[in-house]
C-alpha cells in the first residue's frame, strides 16, 4: 500500500490501525477496490482488463482511487474513463473553436 499516501500514514504512524494485521473499510465497495489494487500491484489488470470495465465501475475505482489517494492509479483510471468519450472531447473541442 505504499502508493497511497492514506494507508502510508495508517501503518507508518502511531495510529490504531498501526499495530493491527486487519482493517475494516467502511462505505468502501469490495469490486472497485479490488480494481485499484490490481492496478497497484499488477496482479492479472492491463490495459486489456481496463478496456472491458464499464464506465460506471470504472468511475467507482476511481472515487476508490481518489478517497483513498492512490495518484498513480487515479491518473490510470481517469485517461481510461476519458478515452471511452472521444466524441465528447471532440464536440467540446469543435465548440471551442467556434466560439
Amino acid at each position: 500500500m505504499s502508493e497511497s499516501d492514506y494507508f502510508k500514514a495508517m501503518f507508518s504512524n502511531h495510529w490504531l490501525e498501526t499495530n493491527y494485521n486487519c482493517l475494516e473499510l467502511k462505505e468502501t465497495v469490495i469490486k472497485p477496490f479490488i480494481n485499484v489494487l490490481k492496478i497497484v500491484y499488477g496482479f492479472d489488470f492491463n490495459n486489456e482488463d481496463l478496456e472491458v470495465l464499464e464506465i460506471p465501475e470504472l468511475i467507482e475505482s476511481l472515487i476508490i482511487a481518489i478517497k483513498y489517494q492512490f495518484t498513480r492509479v487515479e491518473k490510470i483510471l481517469s485517461q481510461k474513463i476519458i478515452s471511452k468519450f472521444p466524441s465528447i472531447l471532440d464536440m467540446n473541442n469543435e465548440s471551442f473553436q467556434q466560439i
